[in-house]
């Protein structure tokens, strides 16, 4: 079974809001059977080139009340897509044409503040950039990159674990992450003008 195909359906089947069908057992215990959706049997479109998906997010992109799940890799571009779920199934969407070495980890916040999410991605041990991307929202073109914006491309490599929050009770988010390479967990405030 190809890598990318594993990933998706381990995704799938822990973290992706499925229907479950109910059904009790001799016991009187509930028991509930997972849903499987694969790229393989065309359940949902292909990952991409890559054979190296190696961060996922699960997040409502486009404010229909429905979430939805980003998957990025590395090694062979596009880096990320979006899969966007509508009433005839998953359509993806690309976010990032270019190849980058997308590590483990991500996360969302509305870093800009016009009211929709963005996301974050980090390097892996090849590099020691950082990135966000501008959501288009309501301009969703599966075919255009969304815009990539840097956060940092300065000391140590390998990214993991993104996360928001408000870690320092001034009632705005911040950035926290760990960089593998510097051993350390970072806090990054958001800039007020961070598309500059």
């Amino acid at each position: 079974m190809k890598i990318h195909d594993s990933l998706i359906k381990i995704m799938l089947l822990l973290v992706i809001f499925l229907p479950l069908i109910s059904c009790s057992n001799d016991s009187g215990t509930e028991v509930s059977e997972w849903a499987s959706l694969s790229s393989t049997r065309g359940d949902i479109p292909e990952p991409g080139p890559s054979k190296q998906q190696t961060a996922s997010l699960i997040l409502d992109v486009d404010k229909d009340g429905v979430n939805d799940f980003t998957i990025g890799s590395r090694h062979k571009g596009p880096s990320v897509y979006w899969y966007r779920r509508g009433a005839d199934g998953w359509k993806k969407y690309l976010i990032e044409k270019d190849t980058l070495p997308v590590e483990a980890g991500g996360a969302f916040h509305d870093i800009d503040l016009d009211g929709d999410l963005d996301i974050v991605f980090g390097a892996d041990a090849s590099d020691n950039k950082m990135w966000w991307w501008e959501n288009p929202y309501p301009e969703f073109d599966p075919e255009r990159s969304w815009k990539r914006r840097l956060i940092k491309n300065s000391g140590a490599k390998k990214h993991h674990d993104q996360m928001f929050g408000d870690f320092d009770g001034d009632g705005e988010a911040e950035l926290v992450f760990w960089n593998q390479g510097d051993n350390k967990l970072f806090m990054a405030q958001i800039p007020s003008e961070p598309q500059n």
